[in-house]
């Protein structure tokens, strides 16, 4: 066999030159080696006396050299940030669409459906138009809530998750990512168009203003409405008012006379005073007009209360109206305001009626000789006040 043979086998042979007595023998070693260039089998060769043997492994692709590699690469990353550029471009526009639906709604006052997502100790985060808002507990139909402190108040939270409301949206700020919704808004918006000025309703004190007090009204089925009004210290009680948490306090159940409703702006004043009795007009009524109550000291002092004056000159213009004079003044002991207010008497004398100008703890009588029926006379002493009034 040849020594060519014998390497294609993996064999290597060589022929040692005579050595002398004391040279050692030349170790022969064989070394295995990949080589890209070979195909198949083996190679060999020699260096200093020794033979390599080179397995060949299986064709492969030739692997790009630096330069192209770097430029795919870079490629490759390129159409990777235009991609993601892209998406990023979209989302951002319809982030804005969103925000300028939810804004437009906003200022329409537009009734908007919105899904719940998650909540926390405050409220709700809930999806509109796409985008993540807040709608907090106090905004919230207290029908739907649990109980504060209730043993299964989590698991009635946690039912609502996934649920939509009808809601306003009352605040959205796209700089300060600010949504903030409301479902008592909706509700009010119903209530606001079944109430009217003079109606009774019973209310919960809310807030304590050193100017007032603020009511949230109850609807008919006893619930509270979301819809509140402004009781002002003045309609507080027919006592001067100088501290208005010595008169209510929050939470506080009151009944309440609607005084007007502006619909426009959501306001609502109230009268607390006006569901109570004048304890001075009872008192009024008693004496009018025999004016024979021993606990007042009526005089004659010439003088009228100030501002009496104008009221009984105008009334003196009203059709109908023959005499108006003053009469005589007494001291009481409770003061209820500063104003002058007039108060008729439940009875008629023979010639008209018994007025009662009231301001601070003086009182004055004034008689009107007509002969208009109570109710004419009642309409005529009110047109005569606005228009002082005014």
């Amino acid at each position: 066999m040849s020594a060519v043979s014998q390497c294609a086998r993996g064999v290597a042979s060589v022929r040692h030159s005579p050595r002398t007595q004391h040279q050692k023998p030349r170790r022969l070693s064989a070394k295995v080696a990949h080589r890209p260039e070979l195909k198949h089998g083996f190679g060999a060769c020699s260096s200093r006396g020794r033979f390599v043997l080179a397995a060949a492994e299986p064709s492969r692709p030739v692997a790009p050299t630096a330069p192209v590699q770097q430029e795919a690469e870079e490629e490759e990353k390129a159409d990777v940030t235009e991609k993601t550029g892209a998406d990023q471009t979209d989302s951002e526009t319809l982030r804005l669409e969103g925000w300028g639906k939810c804004r437009h709604s906003m200022k329409a006052n537009e009734t908007v459906t919105i899904l719940l997502t998650k909540y926390n100790w405050k409220g709700f985060s809930a999806k509109c138009h796409g985008i993540t808002g807040f709608i907090p507990f106090s905004k919230m139909d207290p029908t739907n809530l649990p109980v504060e402190g209730s043993k299964d108040a989590v698991d009635k939270l946690k039912a609502l998750l996934g649920t939509y409301l009808s809601v306003k949206i009352v605040h959205a700020e796209v700089g300060a990512e600010r949504l903030i919704f409301s479902q008592l808004a909706v509700k009010n918006e119903s209530v606001m168009k079944e109430l009217n000025p003079g109606a009774v309703m019973d209310g919960v004190v809310t807030n304590v203003t050193d100017y007032g007090a603020f009511v949230t009204l109850k609807g008919s089925d006893g619930q509270i409405s979301g819809v509140t009004g402004l009781v002002h210290k003045s309609e507080l009680s027919w006592e001067m008012v100088t501290v208005t948490s010595s008169v209510v306090k929050p939470r506080q159940e009151v009944k309440v006379k609607l005084l007007s409703v502006d619909r426009d702006s959501n306001r609502i004043s109230l009268s607390i005073r006006q569901c109570m009795n004048d304890p001075l007009t009872v008192n009024l009524d008693n004496m009018m007009p025999a004016m024979e109550d021993g606990n007042i000291a009526w005089q004659d002092s010439g003088e009228t209360l100030p501002g009496l004056d104008e009221i009984c000159s105008e009334l003196r213009a009203e059709e109908g109206v023959l005499l108006v004079t003053p009469g005589r003044q007494a001291e009481v002991s409770k003061v209820v305001s500063q104003d002058l207010q007039i108060f008729m008497t439940k009875e008629q004398v023979f010639d008209g009626f018994n007025l009662v100008a009231r301001s601070g703890n003086k009182v004055q009588e004034v008689h009107v000789a007509t002969d208009m029926s109570r109710e004419e006379m009642v309409k005529a002493l009110t047109k005569t006040l606005q228009r002082v009034s005014k």
